[in-house]
């Protein structure tokens, strides 16, 4: 099991649509500081923070967060 998942700085520009698929238990997810314009993360049920500051979104998809019931925390400041 995995708690915590910190990908800052690595200049990621996709995470492909199940590549997180099977993190049982992730509470906290940092993905700050990289290149991302999309993410698919709907199916982290388990999800409380996510940090996604310095990336290249310009919009979020009305689903992106929706299943995510135990999310409570969203960072993303500083993107497109």
């Amino acid at each position: 099991e995995v708690n915590y998942l910190i990908l800052r700085n690595n200049e990621i520009e996709i995470v492909e649509e199940h590549g997180l698929y099977g993190i049982i238990g992730l509470k906290e997810l940092g993905l700050g500081e990289n290149k991302l314009k999309y993410l698919n993360i709907n199916y982290l049920y388990s999800l409380e923070k996510i940090y996604l500051d310095f990336n290249r979104f310009e919009s979020i998809d009305d689903n992106m967060f929706a299943n995510l019931t135990k999310l409570t925390f969203i960072y993303m400041a500083f993107n497109n």
